[in-house]
């Protein structure tokens, strides 16, 4: 499910940031699954400091996000 998205000329802690607090409205998830992004780290913890946060660390992983980052793709086309 795709609830929540933020569309800008670059990815960095702000823009995950205003995602996440977009995501928050909808309450509060289990985990969150990221790719190797660094900007996530610090908005992940300090919005939900009790969630799990799983990134992604190869594609050899059991747990991928290799879906959402081609419907990504889409979206911003």
């Amino acid at each position: 499910f795709v609830i929540g998205f933020h569309l800008s000329p670059h990815r960095d802690s702000p823009q995950a940031v205003s995602v996440l607090h977009e995501a928050q409205k909808h309450g509060k998830p289990s985990a969150i699954v990221s790719d190797r992004y660094s900007a996530y780290k610090v908005p992940v913890k300090s919005l939900f400091d009790d969630v799990k946060h799983i990134r992604v660390e190869s594609f050899q992983d059991d747990i991928s996000n290799n879906l959402i980052e081609c419907f990504n793709k889409q979206f911003k086309a």
